[in-house]
């Protein structure tokens, strides 16, 4: 379709320019022509047609060519979200209360991938501090980091009251020309526990972030950033 309307745009181009040159004696293409003793009417104008097809045609290339530089160097870095356990992903977790009518904790781990794209976003994100922030809801689940005695590992996952925070750049070195083209990948396990014995059903929620997380910045990351991830679902069956 999009092929169909350029083809079309550029003979109506075509047609008019050659149109608007015609009637103009003292054209370039003309006086060339004049200078090379070529006086066949016929001629001079399928050769002014085809010379201002080409002119197009070379325009239209160096357009393309720019808007798919500006695509390129504007791209979103992506970041991957996955959850895994016992190195399987995951995309639910059932809760089931044991004899003691208690659920049970299950570990899981948090994996985040992040995939350098765009020269200009690649360059945001150094300015910044990219971060990743996944919701919970803390009145159906408790979380905590599994290996880390307080809630902030050095491999920059922290939690908060409803949010794991990961601090995507805190353990890279983002400094020099490699940064901006090696995949980093950083994992963190976490320990998941319902409150309260009830059949419910939650969500993980995903939000891309730069530095404090402030309105502007928020705005400004979802221009720079994207997440990747498949929805995770968390069920707890009733009790007896």
């Amino acid at each position: 379709m999009k092929s169909n309307l350029w083809s079309l745009f550029k003979t109506f181009l075509v047609t008019i320019i050659t149109a608007f040159i015609v009637t103009n004696e003292k054209n370039p293409i003309y006086s060339f022509l004049d200078n090379i003793e070529i006086k066949n009417e016929v001629f001079r104008k399928s050769f002014l047609s085809a010379a201002v097809a080409l002119l197009i045609g070379v325009i239209g290339l160096f357009i393309v060519a720019f808007f798919q530089w500006m695509c390129l160097t504007f791209s979103k870095i992506e970041l991957e979200m996955e959850i895994k356990q016992n190195n399987r992903k995951l995309s639910k977790i059932v809760f089931t209360p044991d004899s003691n009518n208690e659920y049970p904790k299950e570990t899981i781990n948090l994996e985040v991938k992040m995939h350098p794209k765009g020269k200009v976003s690649n360059i945001v994100a150094k300015w910044f501090d990219v971060n990743l922030e996944i919701y919970f809801n803390p009145n159906v689940i408790d979380v905590s980091l599994a290996e880390q005695w307080e809630q902030a590992s050095l491999n920059g996952f922290a939690v908060s009251e409803r949010c794991i925070k990961v601090h995507i750049l805190k353990p890279m070195n983002i400094q020099g020309e490699k940064f901006l083209t090696t995949e980093h990948t950083m994992s963190e396990k976490i320990e998941i526990k319902p409150i309260r014995v009830k059949k419910q059903s939650t969500y993980l929620d995903y939000c891309p972030t730069f530095g404090n997380g402030n309105f502007f910045l928020n705005r400004l990351a979802k221009r720079f950033l994207k997440v990747k991830y498949n929805q995770f679902k968390i069920d707890c069956e009733e009790g007896l």
